[in-house]
């Protein structure tokens, strides 16, 4: 299976209307929380919050793939306390162990492999994507450890064997070295 990715980090309220409709798998979005962070955000009063984030969201709907999976981190509170038609799911994700009660009354929580097969709808992706890279990675870090140590035993080598005499630095010949005309 191949997996294409290309990420596109943008400020949506104002980049979304140059993105093609039906164009993207996967949107993940934090957008400010209302009446949180004033002075970076500029604030928004939870009551304008709905009103503020509605034309944004359907912005998102129009470039969302019909496949597509919407991820939205917000504080479930501005949305819950609105009259708004929406249905929302909290859900906390947390990225190791198991809970075999995801369901904590006001939200759900679903540890990595539950998680990534609820925002995917696939429940191998983590067995069949997540879990394989990571071995992989495991398996490249080993070998570049492997490359670092042979590069520094190399270096140690001619470093002693050009700068130092008996383990101790000659630095008359190290400084001629960093000193000379090396063209």
């Amino acid at each position: 299976m191949e997996i294409i990715t290309d990420l596109i980090l943008i400020n949506c309220a104002e980049e979304l209307k140059s993105l093609d409709e039906n164009s993207i798998d996967l949107i993940v979005t934090s957008p400010p929380y209302a009446d949180q962070r004033d002075n970076f955000y500029g604030g928004i009063h939870p009551d304008k919050y709905v009103e503020w984030f509605l034309p944004i969201t359907s912005e998102l709907l129009r470039v969302l793939k019909p496949t597509g999976t919407f991820i939205l981190n917000i504080k479930e509170r501005v949305l819950r306390t609105r009259n708004s038609k929406l249905q929302i799911i909290a859900v906390n994700d947390c990225c190791h162990g198991i809970d075999n009660k995801p369901d904590k009354g006001d939200y759900f929580k679903y540890c990595r492999q539950h998680f990534l097969g609820l925002i995917s709808g696939n429940e191998n992706l983590y067995i069949d994507v997540i879990e394989p890279f990571s071995h992989k990675a495991k398996d490249k870090t080993k070998e570049f450890l492997k490359s670092c140590s042979q590069i520094i035993n190399k270096f140690t080598q001619e470093f002693s064997e050009n700068f130092c005499d008996n383990g101790i630095i000659n630095w008359k010949n190290l400084v001629a070295f960093n000193s000379s005309n090396k063209n």
